[in-house]
């Protein structure tokens, strides 16, 4: 095993390059997601997302498909392969397969591979929410009744998951605009984010009432805040205008941030400055069972399902 600094400092490498030199920098990427040490996690999955070939998807299918690695390092294996599968299946494969991240049979298996973590009976439920949250980087028909199945679940997890996915599926826009008004604020954030992926207009105005309001939870105004610059409504300039001079130093930062964002057209959102999910280790599973394609969704199996 490479000693900790080395790792590290390939993984960066690999992620600034977006480039695999040889088979060890896939096995740092390998070593990097089985690591202890969350700094080498994180560095490992955006060496995989910018550096993704056909080889490396094999190695991090297997590493998802291990049931000896711990939860969290499968599910980080599928996070991982999320980046690929959304530029193939936006792109198309009539480019030059050189500029492809995946081939399109590797593709093929890759989203065969997470619908079959997903589904699989009995498998921990990290694995399954990240396996569904990978998969939906390339929208597929299955995945509806899944993220339905998610958003009727009681467990807060599954929820959470549910609100992602909202983001990266169409269909959903008024389940985004009710999870704006939880009570949860990690959900809350959350469907603010995916509202925000999603470009739902109708969401605008609420969104420009939780950035400005200084007695709202601080997380969800940020949040609100960070997704004018996406969502960009009327008024959303003004308002982030005024918000970049606001008394506290985070508002007034994220607000100019956004409003950058705003003003160069940029239509790239991310959520990565913010971390509102948790490292759940519940094991309780509910099913879709959605493999008619009839969206039906009442599972009689499902546990934990709201009525």
């Amino acid at each position: 095993m490479m000693e900790r600094e080395r790792l590290l400092s390939r993984l960066r490498r690999i992620e600034e390059t977006f480039e695999l030199r040889d088979a060890q920098d896939r096995a740092a990427i390998i070593e990097g997601l089985r690591a202890d040490d969350e700094d080498l996690r994180e560095a490992a999955k955006e060496a995989a997302a910018g550096a993704m070939v056909d080889e490396l998807c094999t190695d991090l299918l297997a590493l998802l498909a291990d049931t000896e690695a711990p939860d969290e390092t499968r599910g980080d294996a599928a996070i991982a392969l999320g980046p690929a599968l959304e530029v193939c299946h936006y792109e198309g494969f009539d480019l030059d397969p050189d500029e492809m991240p995946l081939s399109e049979a590797m593709f093929a298996t890759a989203a065969k591979a997470l619908e079959a973590a997903y589904r699989a009976a009995g498998a921990p439920t990290l694995v399954r929410r990240r396996a569904l949250e990978a998969a939906v980087r390339a929208p597929s028909e299955w995945q509806h009744g899944a993220i339905r199945a998610a958003w009727q679940s009681d467990d807060a997890d599954w929820r959470l998951t549910a609100v992602f996915c909202m983001g990266q599926v169409e269909g959903f826009r008024a389940e985004l605009v009710a999870a704006m008004a939880s009570d949860d604020v990690d959900l809350r954030c959350e469907a603010i984010f995916a509202a925000a992926e999603a470009e739902i207009d109708e969401a605008g105005p609420e969104v420009i009432k939780l950035a400005s309001d200084a007695d709202v939870d601080k997380d969800v105004r940020l949040a609100a805040i960070q997704a004018l610059g996406a969502i960009a409504p009327e008024g959303a300039p003004e308002a982030l205008e005024a918000l970049a001079d606001d008394d506290d130093p985070d508002v007034a930062e994220m607000a100019q941030e956004a409003l950058d964002m705003l003003l160069l057209g940029d239509e790239d959102f991310e959520d990565e400055d913010f971390d509102f999910d948790d490292d759940d280790d519940d094991d309780d599973d509910f099913d879709d069972d959605d493999d008619d394609d009839d969206d039906d969704d009442d599972d009689d199996d499902a546990p934990k399902k709201k009525k």
